[in-house]
């Protein structure tokens, strides 16, 4: 995405947006590919106990960290030419992708020491998995709810475009994503609860 913005200015205007579009949708198909995954695989690391306190504050200081990266972010694009800062925070946002997986190869993962552990499951179970999932009720009520969920949050980005618009006070693209990451306090907070 960083090299397609920084190329923008040699590449047509409809090239541009399609592309990132098109990233854009790889990366959050990508992303609910894992999370579920990754989500299990963290929760095992730690006893019953004291899985649902880790849990939450690895996601409560993630909230945080997103809120400063969205202030970093709001004073980039105020400071920097549009093209730049935005190539910039792709390019960035990279690294630290790349940095925060790397400490991930420093745990030491109890299966690794259990020889009857599966690690890589057929593409045929893996389907026999899915339909056996989708054949309850109890799983496909969650699917539904979460798909709704989903759909509220398409609003978000309608947000953005009406605080920008005059009727919403004409506020700069900085200042949105700064304070957009506002909400995101909260929700640190709620999971940083006991």
């Amino acid at each position: 995405m960083a090299g397609i913005i920084f190329s923008a200015g040699r590449l047509s205007d409809a090239f541009v947006r399609w592309s990132l579009l098109a990233c854009f949708a790889g990366y959050y198909f990508s992303l609910g590919i894992i999370v579920a995954v990754w989500t299990d695989w963290l929760a095992h690391l730690f006893p019953h106990k004291i899985r649902g306190k880790v849990t939450g504050w690895a996601f409560g200081a993630a909230s945080l960290l997103s809120m400063i990266g969205a202030a970093v972010a709001g004073l980039m694009i105020e400071r920097l030419a549009p093209g730049t800062a935005y190539g910039l925070l792709y390019v960035l946002s990279g690294i630290f992708a790349i940095l925060s997986m790397g400490f991930f190869l420093f745990i030491d993962d109890p299966a690794r020491h259990e020889p009857d552990v599966l690690l890589h499951i057929p593409i045929r179970q893996l389907f026999a998995k899915v339909l056996h999932s989708l054949a309850s009720p109890n799983f496909r009520a969650f699917l539904i709810g979460r798909l709704i969920a989903t759909c509220g949050f398409t609003i978000l980005p309608f947000i953005a475009v009406y605080y920008s618009s005059e009727a919403g006070g004409g506020l700069s693209d900085d200042r949105i994503l700064g304070y957009g990451g506002g909400p995101l306090f909260g929700r640190a907070a709620s999971q940083f609860a006991p």
